[in-house]
């Protein structure tokens, strides 16, 4: 009897540094203080370029601030970024996961319009692969079908 094991082929990570700075609209009210930050990333894109991978993606950032009157106010932004990881064996690229985490999230505020926003996202790609496993069954074996559950 043949059966397919999958197994781990290629596994790796890496860093890409985002940082943005952002002007905050006149509609939108100033900041005073910063109350919190959050970052989500996405992996949009995977690319085998020599001996690395590529990875493009987009980080969203949602700042929680403290306006100008006292208001608690909101600001989303939407960075993209591009990191690379080396990639030491001939993987078929359409075999390779690729994910993503926003580590190191810190908002600073420069002036009452401006926020400098910053992350480091980590990467990471693995890939398995297909190993045949023949399973040899003795002619005399016995095999028997469970039928009913005893409790």
């Amino acid at each position: 009897m043949n059966q397919i094991l999958y197994t781990p082929k290629f596994h790796a990570s890496g860093y890409a540094d985002v940082t943005e700075d952002v002007s905050i609209p006149d509609y939108i009210p100033e900041v005073r203080r910063i109350v919190g930050v959050r970052a989500s990333s996405a992996a949009d894109g995977k690319y085998l370029a020599g001996d690395a991978l590529e990875i493009d993606g987009n980080v969203t950032y949602t700042v929680l601030y403290v306006g100008g009157n006292g208001e608690l106010s909101q600001l989303s932004q939407t960075t993209p970024y591009t990191g690379r990881i080396p990639v030491s064996e001939d993987v078929p690229s359409h075999t390779i996961t690729a994910w993503t985490s926003p580590e190191q999230v810190s908002c600073r505020v420069t002036g009452p319009r401006k926020v400098t926003l910053s992350s480091r996202v980590r990467l990471g790609a693995m890939a398995q692969g297909e190993t045949d496993v023949s399973m040899k069954i003795p002619e005399k074996s016995e095999v028997r079908k469970k039928t009913a559950v005893c409790s």
